[in-house]
């Protein structure tokens, strides 16, 4: 947590200009070691939506290179009043690149990322040039340019990942993800489990297309069949555990199930 933060600090402070090497390599670094740890070979279109928050169908990771832009932009606006009341010649300085290839300004800076932000997010919702924006918060700016991100994959997508898409932002289905694990409530999920969940999230194939041994339908290769199969697939599984939970309980509270 305490690494995280000097990066978000950094990310804030810092015009994306003078450390697109460090958002590079900080992307990078965290795209292998999550590949690493879950087990799963990503696309590039299969690691996108992972940085979006979980009731966007995504996983939360937070990417330097999604947030740098907004940050900064937002840290701009946060500190302009103490800034002025520093410096009465303070101004909201996003003047446009000059482009004779002489040194960046700092204008410059904050020009570029206004254009880049206002690029990413819906038309009617973008900022304008010479002027103080306002109250920018950056929590609402990632939270506008992530869904019009993923209006955009699910408009573009085919029927099956149009579906998944869908599936993975409905309410309560990413719960999994947000819940402590506790061997005592049973929420310690095995590597197998993590794996596979994350997988579904984000499109992986997780086996190779097969019959299904309990219907005879075809088991694909992105798991879906596993959850809907009535002839003992997952589906069954979990309605046993609940029913079994349920006696276990009522037993103890001497109800007679």
């Amino acid at each position: 947590a305490g690494h995280g933060c000097r990066v978000l600090y950094y990310l804030r402070t810092c015009p994306r200009d003078l450390i697109a090497e460090f958002v590079q390599e900080f992307n990078d670094n965290l795209r292998s070691t999550f590949e690493a740890v879950v087990g799963l070979a990503t696309s590039d279109e299969q690691w996108e939506p992972a940085g979006f928050k979980v009731k966007q169908s995504g996983l939360g990771l937070t990417r330097a290179g999604d947030i740098a832009d907004v940050a900064y932009l937002a840290s701009r606006d946060a500190t302009f009043d103490d800034c002025l009341a520093l410096d009465g010649g303070h101004v909201w300085d996003d003047g446009s690149a000059r482009g004779d290839g002489g040194v960046a300004v700092i204008g410059e800076w904050l020009g570029g990322c206004v254009t880049r932000v206002n690029a990413r997010m819906p038309e009617l919702a973008r900022f304008g040039f010479g002027r103080r924006l306002g109250t920018v918060k950056q929590g609402l700016l990632m939270e506008v340019i992530q869904k019009r991100r993923k209006a955009e994959m699910v408009s573009g997508a085919g029927l099956w990942d149009k579906a998944r898409l869908q599936a993975m932002s409905a309410p309560r289905s990413g719960s999994w993800l947000d819940a402590y694990p506790n061997r005592a409530l049973d929420l310690q999920l095995s590597n197998a489990e993590i794996q596979y969940g994350v997988g579904r999230r984000l499109g992986c194939e997780l086996c190779e297309e097969c019959p299904c041994p309990f219907c005879l339908g075809i088991m694909d290769k992105y798991g879906a069949h596993c959850e809907s199969c009535m002839a003992g697939g997952d589906k069954t599984v979990n309605h046993n555990v609940v029913r079994d939970d349920l006696c276990v309980h009522s037993r103890r509270a001497h109800t007679a199930p």
